[in-house]
């Protein structure tokens, strides 16, 4: 993919990924990297206040899942995008459905409707 940092604080993360490709050429390591996206708990206040950031959650259960998959993975090098299964979701997560099995769980949209259950919240 493409690397196009906007601010030098995202300069110094595609770096990390960069050395991390250096590593897994040279000394025949293998390293996945995961761009969380935006995460918060399920009780999270910033969760129920911050709409505009919906399309970028990812989950504790999401990125759990793609933590674990990715460890057990034999996968050499990728870089992965940490994001849940958000109505509107920009960020594309192909690669790590492809190459390690990853299907996220949750919606920050439907978490967010008070109807709907929780996961991981106490029942009543």
């Amino acid at each position: 993919m493409p690397v196009r940092p906007w601010t030098v604080y995202a300069c110094t993360k595609v770096f990390g990924e960069a050395l991390a490709r250096y590593f897994v050429d040279h000394y025949a390591m293998s390293v996945i990297c995961v761009r969380i996206c935006w995460f918060q708990g399920y009780d999270s206040e910033r969760l129920r206040t911050q709409t505009e950031l919906y399309r970028e959650w990812c989950s504790p259960r999401d990125l759990a899942q793609l933590f674990v998959k990715s460890l057990r993975a034999d996968v050499q090098f990728a870089v992965f995008f940490g994001v849940s299964n958000n109505t509107g979701r920009y960020w594309d997560i192909s690669n790590a459905q492809q190459l390690v099995g990853y299907q996220p769980q949750d919606n920050a949209f439907a978490l967010a409707q008070p109807t709907r259950a929780q996961p991981g919240a106490p029942r009543t």
